[in-house]
């Protein structure tokens, strides 16, 4: 049995670095959605997407959406993520 995953749909890898880093979250943690995390799809169940920082401006956008669409992913706040991450402490 797989556990959920928690995936960061960011403008690029640097945001989603600097996300976890200026949260105090262990990036390893989280995933970066992009085209080489697409093997991690439909292997996991309860799937969570937080979307941050210029996710708008990604060129691969359309496709991002569309494994979005298709494997169901829970869309999270920032807030809850942090909420979790400071009662896990």
């Amino acid at each position: 049995m797989f556990t959920p995953l928690t995936f960061i749909l960011a403008g690029n890898y640097e945001e989603f670095v600097h996300y976890c880093q200026s949260r105090d979250l262990n990036r390893h943690d989280f995933v970066y959605l992009n085209k080489t995390a697409e093997g991690l799809l439909g292997r996991h169940t309860g799937c969570r997407l937080i979307r941050i920082g210029t996710w708008r401006e990604r060129r691969d956008l359309e496709n991002v959406n569309e494994l979005i669409r298709i494997d169901h992913f829970e869309e999270v706040r920032d807030e809850d993520v942090l909420a979790e991450g400071s009662q896990a402490k």
